[in-house]
């Protein structure tokens, strides 16, 4: 099951060294949002970030930087027009929010899907879908493995995520609210996933 972690909209102290840290516990990709941090405060980020984990990012924002870094992944978002060029050889993402709107869903290398759980980090963000019934949902069922769970997502809950079935799952609240907790949710996780 694909893991993604996705970063916080503003740029922390420490955290070129919690996303190395993320990729090294077991997780596939990390989207680096960043939406409120400046041009300059973004590419200080990525600086830090350790080329040999350059192919394991997938941009959300600043997306003029992706050639200067060579990134492996760009999160489109609705609405925002990028250059085709851009995302030529890389990992495609997209948000989805209804189980009725997967449109483009099959030219992407995957999509999220929430909130499958009540959300970490935006309060009063509510979950929109029963877990137990997306098996049965003719419009989520037939495209699970292409969809990450995204939206209160936390080791308590990831192996019910994985045995609904979905193709991956992502984190961020749970993972970056707490970096002195890294380590150890980091565990809890991959333990939960090899039970």
């Amino acid at each position: 099951m694909l893991l993604v972690a996705i970063t916080p909209e503003r740029a922390f102290a420490g955290e070129a060294e919690a996303i190395a840290q993320v990729l090294s516990g077991g997780f596939n990709y990390v989207h680096l949002r960043m939406p409120l941090a400046t041009t300059d405060e973004a590419r200080t980020v990525m600086r830090g970030i350790d080329p040999a984990l350059h192919e394991r990012i997938t941009l959300a924002s600043h997306y003029e930087l992706i050639n200067e870094f060579g990134f492996g992944g760009v999160h489109l978002k609705k609405g925002v027009a990028i250059d085709a060029k851009l995302c030529k050889g890389l990992r495609t993402s997209q948000s989805f929010h209804r189980g009725d709107d997967l449109v483009g869903l099959d030219k992407l290398s995957y999509g999220f899907l929430s909130p499958i759980f009540d959300s970490i980090s935006k309060v009063g963000y509510q979950s929109a879908f029963n877990v137990a019934e997306l098996r049965s949902n003719s419009a989520i069922a037939p495209h699970l493995d292409k969809l990450v769970a995204l939206g209160g997502i936390t080791a308590s809950n990831v192996a019910e995520v994985k045995r609904a079935g979905f193709g991956g799952a992502a984190m961020l609240g749970y993972i970056f609210a707490h970096p002195d907790l890294l380590d150890e949710r980091l565990k809890l996780i991959k333990e939960q996933l090899n039970e």
